[in-house]
């Protein structure tokens, strides 16, 4: 049997009054150490987790419960304990959290790769002295706004077309 965390806004709700504004719930920050008259404390009920715009301290309920209470992870964890039973990761938020850091790590390895290749480019072109040496990197002059253009893509922060040029260079259609 699989179990999944608490909702969140029931979590919150039980020590601090949420108010419902836009998409979002706000409330006073219940977290210690933190006093305000101005609500800066963000609850997304659909990602099921928290932010406070004063304090900058967020995360998801189980570190609600960590820092609300001054827990470490295992004993936030017996907090929140579901029909008896302690919290078990749901198996497919283990997966997704899995393939998002190997989606990162191909960003950040392929740009690397990119970067490398211009600059070879680049240092080959300025030491190209014969018209042999300029048509042997005649098909790399091709590449070039290729790869600029997949750079710009890379430290861009929109994920969807990452994935699009992901899914191109590796060939999925899905």
């Amino acid at each position: 049997m699989v179990l999944r965390k608490p909702d969140i806004v029931k979590v919150i709700g039980g020590f601090a009054e949420l108010k419902k504004r836009g998409k979002y719930l706000w409330a006073l920050c219940p977290l210690p150490g933190h006093t305000e008259k101005t609500p800066s404390f963000k609850v997304d009920e659909d990602k099921q987790t928290f932010f406070c715009h004063g304090c900058n301290r967020g995360g998801d309920v189980i570190t609600f419960i960590q820092i609300f209470k001054d827990m470490s992870f295992k004993d936030a964890l017996h907090d929140l304990w579901i029909n008896d039973k302690p919290y078990k990761p749901d198996p497919r938020e283990i997966r997704k959290k899995e393939l998002v850091k190997k989606f990162t790590c191909w960003c950040q390895d392929y740009h690397n790769k990119l970067c490398f290749f211009y600059r070879d480019l680049q240092n080959a072109k300025l030491k190209a002295k014969t018209l042999q040496q300029v048509e042997d990197l005649a098909i790399y002059y091709h590449q070039e706004n290729r790869w600029l253009n997949n750079i710009a893509i890379l430290i861009s922060d929109d994920d969807r077309t990452k994935f699009d040029l992901f899914k191109q260079i590796n060939g999925y259609n899905f």
